[in-house]
């Protein structure tokens, strides 16, 4: 994904958060989505006062994050640079890569199911802290 977001946030350069930044945040830690950015490329926008930031991001899936490259061409006249995305994949690796990063969406999560759960069972059993983490609680 590439888009002209309007999220503020320090990841990508802003000095402030806003609410479109606090969403974009939220997509990046509860999706298998993630951020191309570093801080060294140049700002995508450029206001007619001066001022630089980073409106305009690329989104990819973590399977092929590590082979994405963004490339930021001049600008054409219209105040945005263009964001490129260079995706490099060999033929082994779109036949072998088949990571994809495991990611919880905690908002969906039933939580006072989950608390009602913890307080029906919490002090049921003790808990055997020398076994393995897989194995405690499971019966």
């Amino acid at each position: 994904m590439i888009g002209d977001f309007n999220a503020h946030s320090p990841k990508w350069g802003y000095k402030d958060t806003n609410t479109a930044g606090k969403e974009m945040e939220d997509l990046l830690n509860t999706s298998i989505l993630e951020l191309i950015y570093n801080d060294t490329d140049p700002s995508t926008y450029l206001h007619f006062n001066g001022a630089q930031t980073t409106p305009d991001l690329l989104l990819v899936s973590s399977d092929i994050s590590t082979n994405t490259k963004r490339i930021i061409l001049d600008d054409p006249g219209s105040g945005h640079r263009p964001v490129i995305a260079k995706i490099t994949l060999t033929q082994q690796q779109r036949i072998q890569d088949s990571y994809v990063r495991t990611s919880w969406n905690f908002k969906k999560a039933n939580w006072r199911s989950f608390t009602d759960m913890l307080e029906r069972n919490l002090h049921q059993e003790r808990i055997d802290f020398s076994q393995h983490p897989d194995k405690i609680g499971s019966h």
